[in-house]
């Protein structure tokens, strides 16, 4: 299983934050904004980094070093 958290796409940069979308009573359609801006592997990348938890492969902004899980349950992996 794969979790991606954040997304930058090219210019102009788009900062995408989904997890939970019950406040609008709709679906929200991320391909949508995908075909609207260009994604920039390159600066993802050198921005990134990859994780394993257990199962789980976590890719993480560089800035936070040092993670470690303090607890899970129902809903995920607490960092």
């Amino acid at each position: 299983m794969s979790r991606h958290f954040l997304y930058y796409f090219g210019e102009p940069t788009l900062d995408v934050k989904i997890a939970f979308c019950q406040g609008f009573g709709k679906q929200v359609d991320v391909s949508y904004i995908a075909k609207h801006y260009n994604m920039s592997k390159s600066k993802v990348d050198n921005q990134f980094y990859s994780v394993e938890v257990g199962d789980s492969t976590f890719t993480v902004l560089k800035r936070y070093q040092n993670l470690k899980p303090i607890g899970s349950g129902a809903q995920g992996i607490v960092w």
